[in-house]
C-alpha cells in the first residue's frame, strides 16, 4: 500500500471512531446549539493558533448558519506566526476575550482546543461557564491524557464545558510512519475536527426544523441570486457579529 492510503485509512478509522462513539455528544451540543439559535443568540467559535481555521470554517460559510461570531483573535492568528503558541499559554487573556465578546446566557461557545490544556481557552471557557453561556469543547481525549494542565488551576478546558466532543485524534496528532525518520508526520486533527463542526451544523438544523423554525443560511454567492439573498442576513446581522 502507498502511503497515501495508509493516510487515508488512519483518517478513516478516526472518522469511524466519531461516527460511532461521539454521536450522543454531538446531539447534546446540537440541542445546546438549536436552542440559542431559536432564541435569537449567537453561536461564538474560538481557536487559537492553527485552531482558529475553526472559526472561519463555520463563518460566512456557503451552507453554514449564520448567526455565527468566529471570534479571530489577531493575537493567536496563525497570521502572527509562531509567536501565537506564547500567547496561547498566558492567564487572563482569555477573560478580557470574553468581556469583550458581548456573549450572554443565551448564546453557545464553542472552544476547539485539540489538547484542552492552555490558558488562554481555558480562562475563555471558565468565564462563559460563569456567565451561564454554554459551553462546547471539542478536543483529543488521547491528547489530554497525556499531558498535565498549563492553568494554574490545572484545570483543563473540559472541566468547564456542557458538553465535550472527543475527536479521536491521536497522542501528538501526528499519524504516518516514513522510515528512515524520527517521528510521525501528517497530522488528522483538523480533518476530524472540520467534520464534527459539519456534522453539528447538520444536527442543529435538523433539530430547528423539527420545531418548525428555519435558521438562516449562508448561500453561495457564487450562484445566482446568492449575493441577494445573503444581503438580506448581512443586513440582520451586521451590528452583532462586528466580522461581518
Amino acid at each position: 500500500m502507498s502511503l497515501t492510503s495508509d493516510y487515508l485509512g488512519l483518517v478513516y478509522a478516526q472518522l469511524t471512531d466519531i461516527n460511532e462513539n461521539e454521536q450522543e455528544n454531538i446531539e447534546s451540543a446540537a440541542e445546546l446549539m438549536k436552542e440559542t439559535l431559536v432564541n435569537d443568540g449567537i453561536i461564538y467559535v474560538f481557536g487559537c493558533g492553527h485552531s482558529q481555521m475553526f472559526s472561519m470554517e463555520m463563518f460566512y460559510r456557503t451552507g453554514g448558519l449564520v448567526p455565527v461570531n468566529p471570534m479571530l483573535q489577531p493575537a493567536v492568528s496563525m497570521a502572527s506566526g509562531s509567536i501565537t503558541s506564547e500567547y496561547e499559554r498566558l492567564e487572563g487573556i482569555g477573560k478580557k476575550v470574553f468581556e469583550k465578546s458581548g456573549m450572554t446566557s443565551k448564546d453557545t461557545l464553542i472552544i476547539v482546543s485539540h489538547s484542552g490544556r492552555n490558558p488562554m481557552p481555558i480562562d475563555l471557557a471558565m468565564s462563559a461557564k460563569e456567565a451561564g453561556v454554554s459551553v462546547v469543547t471539542i478536543a483529543s481525549g488521547a491528547f489530554m491524557d497525556g499531558v498535565t494542565s498549563r492553568h494554574s488551576s490545572g484545570k483543563f478546558v473540559k472541566d468547564f464545558a456542557d458538553v465535550v466532543i472527543n475527536n479521536h485524534c491521536v497522542y501528538g496528532d501526528a499519524v504516518v510512519e516514513v522510515e528512515g525518520m524520527d517521528s510521525k508526520i501528517a497530522g488528522t486533527s483538523s480533518i476530524l475536527s472540520i467534520f464534527i463542526l459539519g456534522t453539528l451544523v447538520v444536527n442543529v438544523v435538523d433539530k430547528c426544523v423539527k420545531e418548525d423554525f428555519y435558521p438562516p443560511i449562508w448561500i453561495s454567492g457564487n450562484v445566482d441570486g446568492g449575493d441577494e439573498k445573503n444581503k438580506i442576513n448581512y443586513l440582520k446581522y451586521r451590528d452583532r457579529i462586528p466580522y461581518l
